[in-house]
């Protein structure tokens, strides 16, 4: 059984995985540079966290039907679109574009987490 709190971290990581895209790419640029043994410990430490987030986050991406997909670029991986114009851009009801919404919650959640935590 998939619990809201499964939904809200599901959630959570499809609007931050841009954000951690864009994070990655700086800490790999930052792999370069001089750094004390400690902070590139600590890089690599956090580069592996973010990649492993990122990767998670695409393979449950792409459990995803094409319609579903489409929804999630709308809802959670653009700037800030309101309702109206989700629904505008993937040719659906408000209610249609909320089950879609759960069912994609729910998949990222089995795909990343396996269900119930």
């Amino acid at each position: 059984m998939i619990s809201k709190t499964d939904l809200r971290r599901a959630e959570k990581l499809l609007r931050e995985l841009p954000y951690m895209e864009s994070a990655l790419v700086y800490y790999d640029s930052l792999a370069e540079t001089p750094l004390t043994r400690r902070d590139r410990r600590i890089l690599r430490v956090k580069r592996a966290g973010l990649r492993d987030s990122v990767e998670a986050a695409e393979r449950a991406l792409s459990l995803l039907t094409p319609e579903e997909r489409k929804v999630a670029d709308c809802l959670f991986l653009s700037p800030e679109s309101d309702l109206g114009e989700v629904c505008a851009a993937c040719a659906m009801e408000k209610s249609s574009v909320y089950r879609k919404r759960r069912r994609i919650l729910e998949k990222v959640a089995l795909a990343v987490w396996g269900g119930g935590l």
